[in-house]
């Protein structure tokens, strides 16, 4: 919904645009480009369903366009609602190991990896920030920090769970040998930062 000070700006009478719709040069409403769109979303809804064998209504879900997602949706890290759902606290464990993976990887200066298509998967040097400045460093080295204690209580859990973090949330590659192992890796993960919460 648009502030009055952005309907101010407009200076003219008149109904609300709506926004974030495709338009014609001349401003009008595109609708045909909408219906594309929709036609576009529905394939994909459907192909996600035939593929992935994933509910239709978790189909438009952001997750069911990931490995790890689609293994939250489908039950496979554990029970997702009611008062037993840990599967939220498994997948957000799982996240937090991919963000201070992306974080490391980005503070020692690693390239990209192969699937650059992920925001969860690269590395590289941050652009436009003083790379010689005391508060990048302490960045570097906090960033770097994070991630060793992570690695550690994955590497104390179970000795492949680095693997299958690595292989199945940040790679986006299925492995069915490495889920008992994702899934005792998250848990760590998860119990370390409730403690961590509390302390």
């Amino acid at each position: 919904m648009r502030t009055a000070s952005e309907k101010k700006k407009r200076g003219r009478g008149g109904h609300n645009k709506k926004l974030g719709v495709p338009r014609y040069p001349s401003g009008d409403v595109n609708h045909a480009a909408i219906e594309k769109q929709k036609d576009i979303v529905s394939v994909a809804t459907a192909a996600r369903v035939r593929l992935f064998g994933i509910a239709a209504n978790d189909a438009l879900s952001d997750k069911a366009g990931s490995v790890f997602g689609r293994m939250y949706l489908q039950g496979e890290l554990g029970p997702v609602r009611g008062k037993e759902g840990m599967a939220e606290a498994v997948y957000e464990a799982g996240m937090e190991f991919a963000r201070r993976r992306k974080a490391y990887l980005s503070a020692i200066s690693a390239p990209p990896s192969p699937r650059s298509g992920s925001e969860l998967s690269g590395g590289g040097r941050h652009i436009g920030v003083d790379h010689e400045s005391d508060a990048y460093a302490q960045h570097c080295a906090r960033s770097r920090a994070r991630y060793a204690e992570i690695r550690r209580v994955c590497l104390d859990a179970d000795a492949m769970s680095i693997m299958a973090l690595e292989t199945i949330v940040c790679e986006d590659k299925m492995s069915a040998t490495l889920v008992g192992s994702l899934r005792i890796g998250c848990n760590a993960i998860h119990r370390t930062i409730m403690s961590q919460k509390r302390g």
